[in-house]
């Protein structure tokens, strides 16, 4: 900014929109192919005449014509060379729109079931990923687990406070419960699941973040409750959503994380900055929710002509 108000420095951009959309979910750039379109980024940065490199993958929910992957490049007044930079990239992500923007997740099912087969290989702990859980109130995973007969897990968590104000009401810890759980929008958060077994923990919680992401930071989750069931099963339940980051909840609500097999989550991204090392295997489901992966169950009117993987 200093440099082009005393005249040194002419900022000149370049647009492109390579015309791919993809679910947040796929954005991660600690692996290819995201990790290959900012190495390329980083690699034109680092070039004569190429101040900055901005690739915006885009969020793929808004039903609107500029919706995809942007590029912008910045060049210090040199058009010929932003239009060039600009245009590789574009074309780098648009040759590889079948490994970013093309796969597939396993559903609910197929995903929990090979959670399931992590574990009992013992390549624990196995994260479960509701990546598309976007209120925290989606009870798929819950009850594919409950129905898989699984063992040894915890759902972390699911955001009801009107069950844990119940719980509050009735129940104290050490006592036998049996509560409702979740699922208040129906077509999107699954049906709300019945749930039994002891009052573990009730009470505000908060705690500090211990992994990569927010390190220090102090999550405060209201009034919550741990439902214990089963053969060490575990379902937190707080008053807010949450998005899991790291292993510092379960201290603080008096779960042993070492005999926990499989941790069923909702996060897209942001979890594998501390269990990309952490966990013996990670699955992401592609349940059903406000942000899928499978953007076909979305009812798209605004979009451009051709995008891909849609049209």
């Amino acid at each position: 900014m200093v440099k082009t108000l005393q005249g040194d420095f002419k900022p000149t951009m370049a647009l492109r929109k390579p015309g791919v959309i993809t679910p947040s979910v796929y954005q991660w750039t600690g692996e290819s192919p995201g990790l290959d379109i900012m190495n390329r980024a980083r690699e034109w940065e680092s070039k004569e005449g190429v101040y900055c490199v901005s690739v915006a993958f885009g969020f793929a929910y808004a039903d609107v014509p500029d919706v995809g992957a942007t590029v912008i490049a910045v060049t210090d007044n040199n058009t010929k060379l932003a239009e060039k930079v600009a245009q590789d990239m574009s074309d780098f992500i648009w040759n590889l729109r079948e490994p970013f923007a093309g796969k597939k997740l396993p559903k609910t099912e197929e995903g929990v079931k090979l959670a399931v087969d992590y574990a009992e290989k013992k390549l624990t702990p196995v994260i479960i990923a509701d990546h598309s859980d976007r209120m925290g109130d989606s009870t798929w995973v819950l009850q594919e687990l409950m129905e898989q007969s699984a063992k040894n897990f915890c759902v972390a968590s699911i955001s009801d406070p009107t069950t844990v104000e119940k719980i509050k009401s009735e129940s104290r810890v050490g006592e036998s419960v049996t509560v409702k759980v979740g699922g208040y929008s129906p077509c999107f958060s699954g049906e709300p699941v019945t749930v039994s077994g002891e009052v573990e923990y009730l009470s505000e919680l908060q705690y500090k973040a211990v992994g990569p992401m927010g390190t220090g930071s102090v999550n405060k989750l209201g009034l919550s409750a741990v439902i214990g069931f089963g053969v060490n099963n575990h379902l937190v339940i707080t008053s807010t959503l949450h998005q899991l980051l790291d292993n510092a909840i379960f201290e603080a609500v008096g779960l042993n994380y070492d005999e926990l097999d499989i941790i069923a989550i909702k996060s897209r991204v942001h979890f594998r900055a501390f269990y990309e090392s952490e966990a013996g295997a990670i699955v992401v489901v592609d349940a059903p929710g406000l942000g899928p992966a499978d953007l076909s169950q979305h009812d798209f009117k605004n979009l451009p002509e051709k995008i891909y993987p849609i049209r």
